[in-house]
């Protein structure tokens, strides 16, 4: 037996009954063509068509109305009430139809116009669809997915806030319960939560908790870096950039406020700012 592409090779083009043979193939190798009446009685299809609707052959469907090709009542008056209304109106629309089938729920998109006799009255409707279910599906799932993406990062957010809130408030306590062992008084603002600090002030920071004098930190950073940092440097570090950013006065009180932050880090930064 040829195979079809042979098949379609050896046709001649002169032949009528090749000729009706060939587009009865192109006809087939369409998605879903169909055209109805008046009464709303199907008159042809193409295969694809009936077997959409659990049919094997063009016999079994054709001579049918909608509603005794679909058993689900509300899929066949949906159908049955558009077609109707383009009949009446005369005019061609696309749109989108979701029905339950025999094969499950489907969504097609199809295109749907009257057909005219030669006179130019409407004696039916003629219909091209196809299936894009999948399509949906696929859309709907990634629609799904962004949102869960969506209602995750607003979580994460509102989780964020929250620690923030908890965080500050355990602060603020703790500064409080200073205050009263002290005498010295502090204040938390919400910028004290965007206190960000260079690698230099993360140093002289560091050394300033343990009780290092700015000559001696001045030496330290000098031996580390190898290059000479004067005491004056390190005391503009302190009294120009932490004291306003810490909203301080002193040594003391940077240290503590500092530490209660948790800026004082344990291991010294070692990137680049």
């Amino acid at each position: 037996m040829m195979n079809t592409a042979q098949n379609l090779t050896n046709l001649s083009p002169d032949s009528p009954a090749s000729s009706i043979n060939l587009l009865e193939k192109l006809f087939n190798s369409l998605p879903y063509v169909f055209w109805k009446d008046l009464d709303g009685i199907y008159r042809g299809a193409n295969i694809n068509e009936a077997k959409a609707f659990g049919f094997s052959t063009l016999e079994g469907f054709i001579g049918k109305n909608i509603y005794e090709i679909l058993t689900d009542e509300a899929s066949a008056k949906l159908i049955d009430e558009t077609d109707n209304q383009i009949m009446k109106d005369g005019k061609t629309v696309t749109l989108e139809e979701t029905i339950q089938t025999p094969e499950g729920l489907k969504t097609f998109l199809s295109q749907k116009q009257p057909l005219y006799d030669d006179q130019g009255t409407i004696v039916g409707l003629l219909g091209y669809s196809m299936d894009i279910t999948q399509i949906r599906a696929q859309e709907k799932l990634v629609r799904e997915e962004n949102e869960a993406y969506k209602a995750k990062e607003k979580s994460q957010k509102r989780i964020t806030k929250f620690i923030n809130k908890m965080l500050h408030e355990i602060q603020a306590f703790r500064l409080e319960e200073l205050h009263e062992e002290t005498g010295t008084k502090f204040q938390i603002t919400d910028t004290d939560w965007q206190i960000k600090l260079t690698k230099r002030e993360q140093q002289v920071l560091y050394f300033l908790s343990m009780n290092k004098s700015p000559k001696k930190i001045a030496q330290i950073i000098s031996i580390l870096e190898d290059k000479i940092v004067s005491d004056s440097t390190i005391n503009a570090i302190v009294n120009k950039k932490l004291y306003p950013k810490f909203e301080v006065y002193n040594v003391d009180e940077l240290v503590e406020k500092a530490t209660i932050l948790g800026l004082i880090p344990l291991l010294l930064d070692n990137s680049n700012h």
